[in-house]
């Protein structure tokens, strides 16, 4: 099995637990989708507010769930001990994962996406 197949396994694990219908966009910080589960065409009207310096595209995003049409979202911060990544699970069952380097990578990812979904799992009623 690949990294990108793994990731997947892992991304659809997650989406599996929020509950159906979740969308799982996993980015880097320039706003680019490494990876879609289910692969759908990318939001619109969140590849407009999530771009170029990492903190800004938080700021972004925070406001753009905040004063947008997306309402309550839920922030979960991950870190390993090299890497932060930060996931934002909307009400409308987007889960946002941002990649901290911009030579976020497949393996990488995979690293850091484990222990997010063992967070998740601690927090999703069985």
């Amino acid at each position: 099995m690949s990294s990108k197949e793994e990731l997947k396994a892992v991304l659809n694990t997650i989406a599996d637990k929020i509950g159906s219908g979740t969308t799982v966009i996993f980015m880097n910080p320039d706003g680019l989708p490494i990876l879609c589960v289910p692969e759908t065409p990318f939001p619109n009207e969140l590849s407009r507010v999530i771009g170029g310096f990492l903190g800004e595209a938080i700021s972004n995003i925070r406001n753009f769930l905040e004063f947008g049409n997306l309402g309550k979202y839920e922030e979960l911060t991950i870190r390993t001990s090299n890497y932060i990544i930060t996931a934002y699970l909307m009400r409308n069952g987007i889960l946002l994962l941002l990649m901290p380097q911009k030579t976020a990578n497949i393996g990488l990812a995979r690293l850091v996406v484990l222990p997010l979904l063992h967070k998740i799992n601690s927090m999703v009623k069985p």
